[in-house]
């Protein structure tokens, strides 16, 4: 027998509290469709550092303590950025 219920996706979700702030600034900058995606690839990527044991301590460590940060591990935006600021200042 054939179920007509709509297809139902059967993946786990990952839910999280943000401030109202963070909420529209992320509706905002991102167009439709790509916060799932983007946020995935940051999962992906997290599980990829805290599975080296040596990392995973400093890691969360360093996140939760705001001393580390994606832009620090991204050296062609920290230099657009750094380029942006200066184009500003002159």
């Amino acid at each position: 027998m054939t179920d007509n219920v709509a297809f139902k996706e059967d993946r786990p979700r990952l839910s999280v509290k943000i401030t109202r702030e963070q909420a529209d600034k992320l509706s905002e900058l991102l167009p439709w469709g790509v916060k799932t995606p983007l946020f995935s690839c940051i999962v992906d990527d997290v599980i990829s550092i805290l599975s080296h044991k040596s990392l995973r301590g400093r890691l969360l460590i360093g996140i939760l303590n705001k001393d580390v940060h994606l832009i620090d591990y991204a050296p062609e935006i920290k230099k657009i950025l750094k380029e942006e600021d200066d184009g500003k200042h002159t």
